[in-house]
């Protein structure tokens, strides 16, 4: 159903007379602002900080610096820093093609330890659109290492 090792897209972008439809993904991303993962942040909510670029094939990628703050056990990424960073680089799939939507699902497939300190690649790309609900695919990875695959569906959200 699903292509975690290519992720290749099949999806189709929003409608232009739907009402999630935007001229850009910057336009886009505005209503996201706030966001901890790749929002503005501030003194009293730092931010994560992530920038994603969308790539010609319509897919995200990001880079993220891992560091102990956000560790787990010693010296190893907490799984929920590892399950927002996928979550949020399927979201902004979506934001480059126009489309704002919320998460309805998500299943998280942990490979193997994400070591603390060091530079991390994160991607998505959108697999499909059945409904209103798309679905997206996304990968945690450094120098050809996967360190976890995510599988997601997202409702359109009028925001």
């Amino acid at each position: 159903m699903y292509d975690t090792e290519g992720l290749s897209i099949t999806g189709t972008p929003c409608p232009d007379d739907a009402p999630c439809a935007v001229k850009s993904y910057e336009e886009t991303r505005k209503a996201h602002l706030g966001c901890m993962v790749c929002g503005e942040g501030g003194p009293d909510a730092p931010a994560f900080g992530l920038r994603f670029i969308p790539d010609p094939a319509g897919g995200v990628l990001a880079t993220f610096r891992t560091a102990r703050r956000y560790q787990g056990y010693a010296g190893i990424l907490h799984g929920g820093v590892i399950s927002t960073l996928l979550d949020a680089a399927m979201v902004h799939c979506l934001f480059a093609r126009g489309v704002t939507a919320v998460t309805a699902e998500m299943t998280v497939r942990f490979l193997r330890e994400v070591p603390v300190d060091c530079d991390v690649c994160v991607g998505a790309t959108l697999i499909g659109e059945r409904h209103g609900v798309f679905q997206a695919v996304a990968s945690l990875s450094r120098g050809g290492t996967r360190f976890a695959v995510a599988k997601g569906k997202f409702c359109r959200s009028v925001r």
